[in-house]
């Protein structure tokens, strides 16, 4: 598949997570960069809160079912928006005093989403490569399980691995939409996603939260653009590990989401528009995040305890009254003893996740002050930007909250770099399932305020140096050779993490003949069992190879979709006694209550992509082992060595 095959699913990506918020926003009065960067998870939030009533009632997802919806919705809100037009009149909208030039908000978003874009694209290799990592198996089976069922629904889509919980499916009905509408494979109809996100969902945000910081400085969005494009541990780092599909779309909103705190909490500009507007989109951004993935909300929390802070310490020393100070202090106690008891409550549904510590005390400083993880390079650039905002922020009583947004950060992440298997590790970092990856990108995103408020100083202070010098002060574009020279001085220093975080992703995506989870030989029988098996009963195999992919690729319904697919008394005796149905009945039972027809034998070959795994993987299925020499499997078909298709004859 070429890159221009891809357009088609792009432009519809495209249009799917701009249109339907754009038109929303645009008709409640909001415009210009607001606009822009609010559609996308607006068009999240309301797709989340869709697919569940669609699945509540029975409408199944479509494109035209989800296109109705949005014209139903359209259609309402300008007909109210008519209504009241006519019967009150609207004071004239004044332009907010921190908009900026169009050319610089056009021209900074454009430079992010073509570097960010190459970098993606290179990391991708080839526009419908598969992630080659665990669980991969389960966002695209997910997918394809929402096409083949019509239910979207969070309450549905565990169902892919024979499930009844709840799952958030926000990014599961984005790409399923992409599918129908456009066509084409699975892999890159999220390989479209991944590009549309991390390209112009993400930097829009960023230059959001660049108007937040410094209102009445252009080239805060240059230099909130450069950061956006050049941090490694987002967009790429979610990408490559796990994949993490879901956290990656709710991380895509997190700066956004942090602009509206910080405006409504009364720490910044009103971004041009009312209170009430900037309410009911921060809900909306807070809805598209918890519907992809709920920790970035708890991280959005932890984000915002510092300016909510300052905004508490500001509001007391304003109030003068005894009585009304202690009823200050005392519903800041109780909405802290609140939040420690929702967040112990939802922390539990990482407790069991097994990642640990990966350093001691002074790696782990080391790993937080130069943003450094798994012994990569540390990301110098912005290292001394957000060490010069950190200070320039903590020596302004009204900027305190840019420290301690990155302290926080820095303490989360910290943890999860040092703190040992624990009660304390559980609950302090279970809501982010305790690994190290995911609180990296947070910790990225709660750094990027110190880092545009450094790169604004150094901004200034060489703008400064510039026109001290007789020479640089009489040529015109001195401004913006030396905004050049500073691009140039602050991607050279990220370059050796960015192009880690770049060779990394890459590794993952590759498909050859030892790839760590589906092999090109594998892919080439997966590609033929529409013709092999005519997609007819089900396929036995170890889900921790890639036969957990046949069904997210060509629809072949298999026995294990996911190494946490649910239990099930006959799969477990499918999966460790398979290879004895010829001498034992209960065996053929199970077999038949279960359809299996085939087994996809992918040998015993695996690999953890992000290298965190180690173990036996023929562990409880030892019973799809040696079925060459075992009467009763007949072999249907084989590509190189080690993949094989057999058919299960053996209970008759």
């Amino acid at each position: 598949m070429s890159w221009l095959e891809l357009v088609p699913a792009l432009l519809t990506t495209i249009a799917w997570l701009v249109l339907p918020g754009a038109l929303v926003l645009w008709l409640v009065d909001v415009r210009g960069l607001v606009l822009l960067a609010g559609s996308a998870p607006l068009s999240v939030a309301f797709f989340g809160v869709l697919a569940i009533a669609y699945g509540a009632i029975g409408i199944p997802w479509s494109t035209l079912s989800v296109a109705a919806a949005v014209a139903v919705v359209v259609i309402v809100l300008l007909a109210i928006r008519l209504l009241l037009r006519r019967r009150w009149r609207f004071p004239a909208r004044r332009a907010s005093g921190e908009a900026q030039p169009a050319w610089h908000l056009i021209g900074a978003w454009a430079l992010a989403a073509l570097t960010i874009a190459v970098q993606v694209m290179i990391s991708l290799g080839a526009p419908d490569a598969i992630s080659q990592t665990f669980d991969n198996g389960f966002h695209l089976g997910a997918v394809r399980y929402i096409l083949d069922t019509g239910n979207a629904s969070s309450f549905a889509i565990s169902g892919v691995t024979g499930g009844t919980g709840v799952y958030p499916a926000a990014w599961h009905d984005l790409t399923a939409l992409v599918v129908s509408s456009a066509g084409g494979s699975l892999p890159a109809a999220a390989n479209a996603v991944s590009l549309v996100v991390s390209g112009l969902v993400w930097p829009g945000g960023v230059l959001v939260l660049a108007r937040v910081v410094a209102p009445r400085h252009p080239s805060a969005l240059w230099i909130a653009a450069v950061l956006s494009a050049l941090l490694p541990w987002f967009p790429l780092l979610p990408l490559t590990f796990g994949v993490l599909f879901p956290f990656f779309l709710a991380v895509a909103f997190l700066p956004l989401a942090i602009a509206l705190v910080v405006s409504v909490l009364g720490k910044a500009g009103s971004l041009g528009l009312p209170l009430a507007t900037r309410i009911l989109l921060l809900v909306a951004v807070i809805a598209a995040m918890g519907l992809a993935q709920p920790s970035v909300v708890f991280g959005l929390v932890a984000a915002a305890l510092p300016v909510a802070a300052s905004a508490v310490i500001g509001l007391f020393r304003r109030t003068r009254r005894t009585t009304q100070r202690i009823t200050i202090v005392a519903l800041a106690l109780a909405a802290l003893a609140a939040l420690a008891v929702v967040w112990r409550q939802a922390g539990a549904i990482g407790y069991t996740a097994p990642w640990g510590p990966e350093g001691d005390l002074a790696e782990g400083a080391y790993d937080v002050l130069l943003f450094s993880i798994d012994d990569g390079p540390p990301a110098l650039g912005l290292a001394i930007l957000v060490v010069v905002g950190v200070i320039r922020s903590a020596l302004r009583p009204g900027r305190r909250w840019v420290a301690g947004m990155w302290l926080v950060g820095a303490l989360l992440y910290y943890a999860a770099v040092v703190l040992p298997v624990s009660d304390l590790r559980n609950i302090l970092l279970g809501v982010f399932y305790k690994d190290p990856p995911r609180l990296a990108s947070l910790f990225m995103v709660l750094a990027l305020p110190a880092a545009i408020t450094g790169g604004l100083f150094v901004w200034e202070r060489l703008r400064e140096w510039i026109a001290r010098v007789p020479a640089l002060a009489r040529v015109r574009p001195a401004p913006i050779v030396g905004a050049v020279v500073a691009v140039v001085a602050v991607g050279g220093l990220q370059a050796p993490a960015v192009g880690s975080a770049v060779a990394n992703a890459r590794a993952v995506y590759e498909l050859n003949e030892f790839s760590p989870i589906i092999t090109a030989d594998e892919l080439a029988l997966i590609e033929r069992l529409p013709e092999t098996t005519g997609l007819e009963g089900v396929a036995a195999g170890n889900p921790w190879t890639g036969s957990s992919l046949a069904y997210a690729l060509v629809g072949q319904h298999v026995l294990n979709p996911h190494f946490n697919t649910a239990y099930l008394p006959e799969r477990t005796v499918v999966n460790t006694q398979l290879n004895e149905a010829g001498s034992d009945a209960a065996v053929c039972d199970a077999v038949r209550d279960l359809d299996v027809r085939w087994v996809l034998d992918f040998g015993t070959y695996f690999r953890d992509a992000a290298d965190e795994l180690h173990f036996d993987s023929t562990v409880g299925y030892e019973g799809l082992l040696d079925l060459a020499d075992t009467p009763g499997f007949v072999e249907v078909d084989r590509e190189g060595e080690d993949a094989v298709l057999y058919r299960v004859d053996a209970c008759g």
